[in-house]
């Protein structure tokens, strides 16, 4: 090399120490312009390699995992693709193999005192750009390389657990296990002789393992075809009792799945300007040549295989299988984005049934979401639907009947099942799913004709799930074939405890699905005519079964120990979304009203939740037209009866006027008048029967207007005095009365007005829609929400 190439080489590399050391000795992200000294960085680096020191800064910046970190997810994904680019005068130090395999593992943030504190490993993609790095980068290890490797195994085969990093581990082990072949004797008590080899039983049978659960995945296949191929005398019976998978005669095994990943890596590597010993550039060479030999001779053990199975005129067929798109080019294992999906959706090799079903690991939720997602694409974009989706309904059907199965895996197949139809938004139907709601068949759990009761909860709770995925097309049987025989079971008496807490549990289940179910169909047929078959049909139905449900809920009520929220709102909710007109059209009385002994059951629950929520119901109800003057005075009744008991001060007013709403809750008039006269209302003049109700006294209310007292209270700087409460109309006066004290300038009415207000702004609409639509001392006087 000549004296000026020479010089310009030591000056490219005095630039690169400097920024680096630069990067390295800053204190944070925003000391420097980072993005732009990296992208200086790029065509010196390209030009004459890193030396040692500069590598291992680089590599401190990159595994920085602490919100600190001077280098952004970005900035650290440029060094690895760009910068890592080491020279060739020194052999890289094996603990690089120990650092980057000890940060695989799907990244977890900590929260502390509500902050995002240090993740604890890095993203993904940086993970895969490091891991594809090392395979590419083994050849300058040096001859420490495989010695390391090997006592690097357990890792190594603890790691394939991660889908997502398995194409390189796995490759990483067959290197390993393919330089490490060689086996050899030991002799004990000079009689026994044993062969040992590179791997262990355990690797083995974890492997297996996973195979069962992955039967398609390319790399777990390869690699049981190398253990097999390193050791004729493996018995794959002895490690698998599965016998739905011959292991013994594996098919499929494509020839290019082990290979170096990146060549261009290689062309970067050899276009660097190189001085120094010429010993250490040829063991590079060396390791290098040897393995891409070992990727050659395993493609070509693979292609001899196939020619022999074709030759044979065998043909295996797996029924697990599901084949899409055409040139097959990547794994769905390496799609980690819905765009990369989208872009290479006709280039994706096959995805196997099972794993759209047995995504049992937080850390696969991602990539088992990709793969349903992908499995609704391919369907709806390619001719062979038919086929695909009838071995997905084979497999359901099955997968539900099945006596081996245990409760907690068939909740989890039915989860599977959900999630594959909600992100199908309607384009798939099996029918399966509709038989299993429908009562056509069962599952039988593991133990399940040990306690009937408990699997026909168990039963309805997984058809629930699944429920409003019912096509509308099913609303005839819906009824006799769902809705009669889920009330059936839920109205057996039930004498055990812990199956009375499991029917409580299934009804909690039940009604929210059965309305989000109405939620569906109705959003099908409101655009239709009137005359449409389809949308009597529907209304039916809800005319016919939401009656049932007021009275099921009013019968279950003693028994619902933590309220009834869960089971009423769902239902108001539903009734609100339909469009008064079709009310008005198509709806019963009896299905819109609740019952009045429901309505004040739970009107008295002291929840402010449910008290708002039923008191926007009745105002809802006020819009609607109403079939039959029963219902109609009933509707009034509630009106005046809730109107009298927050606002007017005179709860549980009743007159004996026919004619009169007021009827005090459907009480008895007698014992009304004994209850004003019981000790609890004569030993204190704070409360009376006529108050308990309103917003300042109801245990429903009293503890949320009495912090906003406090809030206007503390809001005018004049106020030096607090209400001690109960705050009532003579108290009010009193305060404003007595010159000594200086309270807020407000009336009972102004003072009850702005509470009402507030309680508006914080979301209380329900009560705020009654009480403001129907009392005309408040017209006009609600505030606009921003």
């Amino acid at each position: 090399m000549a004296e000026d190439s020479i010089g310009d080489v030591n000056e490219l590399e005095a630039q690169i120490s400097s920024k680096i050391s630069q990067l390295y000795q800053s204190q944070s992200r925003d000391s420097y312009d980072i993005a732009s000294i990296l992208y200086d960085l790029k065509d010196p680096v390209s030009t004459v390699g890193l030396g040692e020191e500069d590598l291992d800064h680089l590599q401190d910046l990159v595994f920085d995992i602490g919100t600190s970190a001077v280098l952004t997810p970005a900035d650290k994904r440029f060094t690895v693709r760009h910068l890592f680019l080491p020279r060739k005068d020194y052999f890289l130090n094996t603990k690089l193999i120990y650092r980057i395999l000890s940060h695989i593992g799907i990244p977890q943030v900590i929260y502390k005192k509500g902050a995002a504190a240090a993740p604890k490993s890095l993203s993904i993609n940086l993970q895969l750009q490091l891991l594809q790095w090392l395979v590419c980068s083994l050849h300058l290890f040096g001859e420490e390389l495989f010695p390391s490797l090997h006592r690097m195994l357990p890792i190594l085969f603890k790691h394939l657990s991660y889908e997502y990093s398995r194409p390189y581990i796995a490759n990483l082990i067959f290197l390993t296990i393919s330089s490490c072949s060689s086996s050899f004797e030991t002799h004990f008590n000079g009689i026994q002789n044993h062969r040992i080899h590179a791997w262990k039983r355990w690797h083995i049978q974890l492997v297996v393992d996973l195979f069962q659960k992955f039967p398609l995945d390319e790399y777990l296949k390869s690699l049981l075809v190398l253990f097999k191929t390193l050791d004729p005398s493996i018995d794959w019976s002895e490690f698998s009792s599965d016998r739905g998978y011959d292991l013994n005669r594996l098919i499929g095994v494509t020839s290019k799945v082990f290979t170096y990943p990146n060549f261009d890596y290689l062309d970067q590597l050899k276009e660097m300007q190189y001085r120094g010993d010429a010993s250490n550039s040829n063991t590079h060479n060396t390791i290098l040549q040897d393995n891409l030999r070992k990727y050659e001779n395993f493609g070509q053990s693979i292609g001899r295989r196939k020619r022999q199975k074709y030759n044979s005129n065998s043909e295996s067929v797996s029924l697990d299988t599901i084949e899409y798109g055409n040139s097959h080019n990547i794994s769905i294992n390496e799609v980690h984005s819905l765009e990369t999906l989208v872009l290479n959706l006709n280039n994706i090799r096959y995805v196997n049934m099972r794993s759209l079903f047995n995504e049992k690991s937080n850390a696969r939720v991602y990539l088992g979401e990709m793969k349903k997602v992908f499995f609704i694409l391919s369907n709806l974009s390619e001719g062979n639907i038919n086929n695909s989706l009838q071995k997905i309904d084979y497999y359901i059907r099955l997968s539900i009947i099945d006596d081996n199965i245990s409760s907690i895996e068939l909740n989890e197949l039915c989860s599977r099942v959900r999630q594959i139809l909600q992100i199908s938004v309607g384009t798939l139907e099996f029918n399966s799913v509709n038989d299993f709601i429908l009562f056509k068949f069962d599952a039988q759990p593991i133990g399940s004709a040990d306690n009937s009761d408990n699997i026909n909860y168990v039963n309805l709770i997984q058809r629930s799930k699944l429920l409003s995925f019912l096509p509308l097309s099913k609303v005839d049987l819906f009824e006799k074939s769902f809705f009669e025989k889920a009330m059936k079971i839920l109205d057996r008496s039930i004498e055990s405890n812990s199956i009375a807490s499991l029917r409580i549990h299934t009804l909690y289940v039940v009604v929210p699905e059965l309305m989000s179910l109405y939620r569906k169909w109705y959003s099908k047929v409101k655009s239709l005519g009137v005359f449409q078959e389809s949308k009597f049909a529907v209304f039916e139905v809800f005319n016919s079964t939401i009656p049932r449900l007021f009275k099921f809920i009013l019968d279950v009520f003693p028994s619902v120990k933590g309220g009834i929220d869960g089971l009423l709102l769902p239902i108001m909710d539903f009734i609100r979304c339909i469009e008064i007109e079709d009310l008005n059209e198509f709806f019963d009385d009896s299905a819109l009203l609740l019952p009045p002994a429901l309505l004040y059951s739970t009107m008295f629950q002291g929840s402010p939740l449910l008290s708002s929520e039923l008191c926007g119901y009745i105002a809802f109800c006020k819009n609607y037209h109403f079939k039959k003057e029963h219902y109609h005075a009933i509707q009034r009744t509630y009106v005046m009866d809730v109107v009298n008991l927050v606002w007017r001060d005179n709860s549980f007013h009743y007159e004996r006027s026919p004619t009169s709403p007021s009827k005090a809750f459907q009480l008895n008039p007698y014992f009304i008048s004994n209850m004003r006269t019981s000790h609890i209302f004569n030993f204190s003049n704070l409360a009376s029967l006529n108050t308990t109700g309103n917003l300042f006294i109801s245990p429903a209310w009293s503890f949320i207007t009495a912090q906003l007292i406090w809030k206007f209270e503390d809001s005018v700087e004049e106020v030096a005095t607090r209400h001690s409460g109960p705050v009532s109309k003579e108290s009010v006066f009193r305060m404003n009365a007595d010159n000594d004290l200086n309270w807020l300038p407000l009336t009972f009415d102004e003072l009850k007005l702005k509470v009402l207000r507030e309680l508006d702004s914080l979301g209380f609409k329900g009560l705020c829609d009654l009480l403001f639509n129907s009392l005309k001392t408040l017209q006009g006087l609600r505030e606009e929400q921003a």
